[in-house]
């Protein structure tokens, strides 16, 4: 009742401020001008103003908190409008507030700075009040800042008499000059000047005791966490109680309890504790927001005052139980931190879980050419395949012209460079990244004694000093391969039919035309043992067993018998 008869109060005032400034302007804008009835408009118009402040002040102590932004932003605005009329007003009435500049200033150059003599003005210091500010810039920029006729050196000199206090510390460090002016202007603004200072200063908290609620402790003897915890739930009961009986809807809920267990519990996820914490846990969560839930101090704890119990007189006398502590009456980023404390494992609460572990084999995409190596046992086939493969890619990029003969010599060698890249980038990666990026290989790698380097085709291949022997390219950099890969048997196998079943010499000989196999001799000598053709070649003749000997062997003497 009380907000709505300020507020027809305050609507009532404006009313009439808005006849006034329409009045006022009525005659300024009249070529006669009546100089008394002006005086007189102004009276009264600054009587509504400090009518108008005082209303003002009434309805933001009875407003709602929710909507305290709009009004002050409502109050200013309007405020605004009364300077302006005012400022108006004083021009017609003092015209000429500053008279020749030109003939009064006298400036004095010195070491570092000015003396600007100026002759004195009517502005109201400024104290570095954010609610004083709009009315005395307004002024200043009319009166000053906008004033050609005057330099930026004297209208510096000028702000510097108009400030005081905490405003005149902002600028007292500054050196008069054209160029400090325009930047102690902007501070001032973005100091005292923005909408959110102004509606910070303005804004004011009010504590008061509302309802309180307590239990007896149960029967049942419980842990002090846990009669902590039971605390919290009744004041999560209050709150959303609270919320529904006043109807507050936009407006955050802070809770506070001084156990750091209890604290622990609400925010973190109910189902990790034991089922009495799980269940009161999970009705604090739904009735508030563990996110506004913070931790005080014991001695800050007014909820003590109940449960350790009182005298009535102490509890009378008590500010903390009316009043609160004294930080909630700051603003909210004056209260205390909210400090996380490591809790014993022991007094959590935590809930029996039952852990099962499994292990899980995760196998990479394989490459396709390691599908196609794993299908084929010939190294023909291998590269006649990738070489099919290549062409029906090659086809899929065409719209026309798509190559549709039999396979070409190039498309066999481009094949089998893909190929042997792919070996190459399995077996010595590092060493190739190397060699990219122009770096050495390091000194006990197995490939540092080939000189090795990287051809057109990023092929790895073996240096040496033939580079102007009349032989092919491939004989005098053969390409580098493993001795443990797929590919280096299939190779292998390949020269070892080629030559029909040639020996180690023979097929090692053939390779060496065109590949340098690490361990050669071993890798070739495991590839021919295991070929079951050579294997019966390599079979024994049978040796045959004499048959025993005859009667003769037995010992006798020379005559037997004499007859």
């Amino acid at each position: 009742m009380d907000i709505e008869k300020s507020l027809r109060k305050r609507n009532t005032i404006r009313t009439l401020v808005t006849n006034i400034v329409q009045e006022a302007e009525e005659l300024l804008n009249n070529s006669e001008l009546d100089i008394d009835l002006l005086e007189e408009l102004l009276v009264k118009l600054k009587q509504k103003e400090c009518q108008l402040k005082e209303i003002n002040d009434q309805v933001e102590k009875l407003i709602d908190v929710s909507s305290i932004e709009t009004e002050i932003l409502d109050s200013e605005e309007f405020n605004d409008k009364i300077s302006k009329c005012v400022r108006k007003i004083n021009g017609k009435l003092k015209p000429n507030i500053v008279k020749n500049p030109e003939s009064q200033r006298e400036i004095e150059s010195r070491d570092r700075g000015f003396n600007v003599k100026l002759p004195k003005l009517t502005i109201e210091k400024f104290t570095g009040n954010p609610q004083e500010w709009t009315e005395f810039w307004n002024s200043f920029e009319t009166t000053i800042h906008e004033n050609n006729v005057l330099s930026k050196v004297e209208k510096f000199s000028y702000l510097k008499m108009c400030l005081s206090g905490k405003a005149l510390n902002v600028v007292s460090g500054f050196e008069l000059s054209s160029e400090n002016y325009d930047n102690c202007i902007k501070i001032l603004k973005d100091r005292f000047g923005r909408k959110d200072v102004i509606i910070r200063h303005k804004r004011t908290f009010e504590v008061q005791f509302v309802l309180s609620k307590t239990r007896v402790a149960p029967v049942k003897k419980l842990t002090l966490p846990r009669l902590e915890l039971l605390g919290a739930l009744i004041a999560a009961r209050i709150a959303s109680c609270l919320k529904s009986l006043l109807r507050i809807s936009a407006c955050d809920i802070y809770c506070w309890t001084d156990s750091s267990i209890a604290l622990n519990w609400i925010k973190g996820s109910g189902i990790r504790w034991k089922q009495f914490v799980a269940n009161r846990v999970r009705e604090i969560q739904t009735l508030t927001d563990p996110g506004k839930w913070k931790f005080c101090e014991g001695r800050e704890n007014l909820a003590d005052l109940l449960s350790r119990g009182c005298s009535a007189q102490k509890l009378l006398n008590s500010e903390i139980w009316w009043s609160g502590a004294r930080w909630l009456s700051q603003p909210k980023y004056l209260w205390p931190a909210t400090v996380e404390r490591k809790i014993p494992e022991e007094i959590t609460e935590l809930k029996g879980v039952k852990t099962v572990v499994q292990n899980i084999t995760v196998q990479k995409p394989e490459h396709p050419f390691h599908c196609l190596l794993n299908k084929c046992s010939s190294w023909s086939k291998v590269v006649r395949v990738a070489a099919w493969c290549l062409r029906f890619i090659k086809n899929l990029q065409k719209t026309i012209d798509k190559t549709k003969t039999f396979l070409l010599t190039s498309e066999f060698e481009e094949a089998q460079n893909v190929i042997l890249k792919y070996v190459q980038e399995e077996a010595f990666h590092e060493e190739m990244q190397r060699l990219k990026v122009n770096k050495p290989i390091k000194t006990h790698n197995k490939l540092l004694a080939l000189c090795p380097y990287l051809d057109e085709n990023e092929i790895l291949r073996v240096g040496g000093r033939l580079r102007h022997a009349k032989l092919h390219e491939n004989t005098k950099y053969p390409v580098i391969l493993p001795k443990d890969h797929v590919v280096t048997d299939l190779i292998i196998r390949h020269y070892h039919l080629k030559y029909l079943h040639a020996g180690n010499q023979l097929v090692h000989s053939a390779i060496r035309q065109r590949y340098w196999i690490l361990c050669a001799r071993v890798a070739i000598k495991r590839i021919i043992w295991k070929c079951v053709r050579c294997a019966r070649l390599r079979s024994a003749l049978s040796q045959q067993l004499m048959g025993s000997l005859s009667v003769r062997v037995h010992m006798n003497t020379i005559i037997q018998k004499l007859k």
